[in-house]
């Protein structure tokens, strides 16, 4: 038995789930500002050079859905994926799932919103999402996060503690990702297989002799 632990975006995924969420969420009324495409296009100069506040990412998408209320958020995310879904994958996510063997698990732990990371793992047929959470009171969206983003040394922490709960042994990991970001989990992991890497994590998988594989 083997724990498949994909990354989502540009790794199970040929593309970014939230910055077509937020394409989507254009078209719906949301970000609005005069200032979004600047800020959006900082968000990805900064995830490609490692300089990337995924706080201040994820709290720039969810201020702009404050207030919205859980029913109309699932409603929403279930559109998304109606419309998105055939655009953000690709051959590679399907061999990537190919690999999941009958008696394996495999979960995605993503930096992406639960509320996307968990439609996305229903549609693939994944056991689990490990995401960044979303604070809901009173059954809308507070604006808030719900603890820290899933990312980095937090994400490696998660998968770490989800094995725990499981009583899944490290060694059973083989982890899926694209982005030097996700360096300690990469460490961590007996096994990866990068996917399409950044600058960063491809020269490090090369010398390191890693699985690479390109769209």
């Amino acid at each position: 038995m083997k724990l498949h632990v994909f990354d989502l975006d540009d790794t199970l995924l040929c593309g970014d789930s939230e910055g077509a969420w937020i394409n989507f969420l254009s078209t719906k009324g949301f970000f609005v500002n005069e200032d979004h495409a600047s800020i959006m296009e900082q968000f990805e100069v900064d995830y490609r050079s490692g300089n990337f506040d995924p706080e201040k990412y994820c709290l720039y998408i969810l201020q702009s859905m404050q207030g919205l209320h859980e029913k109309e958020l699932s409603k929403l995310s279930d559109q998304f994926i109606e419309e998105y879904f055939d655009q953000l994958v690709d051959q590679v996510t399907f061999n990537l799932l190919d690999r999941i063997e009958k008696e394996d698990l495999s979960i995605i732990a993503t930096g992406a919103m639960d509320f996307l990371g968990n439609k996305f793992s229903n549609k693939f047929g994944i056991q689990d999402c490990i995401a960044t959470k979303t604070e809901i009171i009173n059954n809308k969206i507070s604006g808030r996060l719900d603890g820290s983003p899933n990312f980095g040394s937090d994400k490696k922490a998660n998968v770490e503690e989800w094995c725990k709960r499981k009583n899944i042994s490290k060694e059973e990991i083989i982890f899926y990702t694209d982005s030097i970001n996700d360096f300690p989990l990469v460490e961590y992991s007996p096994k990866n297989v990068i996917v399409c890497p950044d600058h960063k994590l491809g020269k490090f998988a090369q010398e390191n002799k890693l699985e690479i594989i390109y769209r």
